[in-house]
């Protein structure tokens, strides 16, 4: 499965306990109010996870390229550069 997909599946998952929450009526304001803050919490933490995980493949795979096509070591701090759009 793809970044993309996983992205997708977290944010599915999410808006469908969300919708789970919001739908259950034995719960307080204030309980349904903290469990919408804690399926937002793992939500957000899985899906920095996963951008973490896609910048790493995206380091690695530019490497590669670059040295594959130049036969050098990529240096890091353009690999940063690069994708945090400082560069361009």
């Amino acid at each position: 499965m793809s970044i993309a997909d996983e992205i997708r599946t977290n944010r599915d998952r999410y808006n469908a306990e969300l919708a789970r929450i919001r739908a259950d009526r034995d719960l307080s304001d204030e309980a349904r109010q903290r469990k919408i803050c804690e399926a937002q919490a793992r939500a957000d933490e899985r899906h920095r996870e996963l951008i973490a995980q896609q910048q790493r493949r995206i380091e690695a795979e530019s490497r590669e390229l670059y040295k594959s096509a130049l036969g050098l070591g990529f240096p890091a701090e353009v690999v940063r550069e690069v994708h945090s759009g400082a560069v361009g």
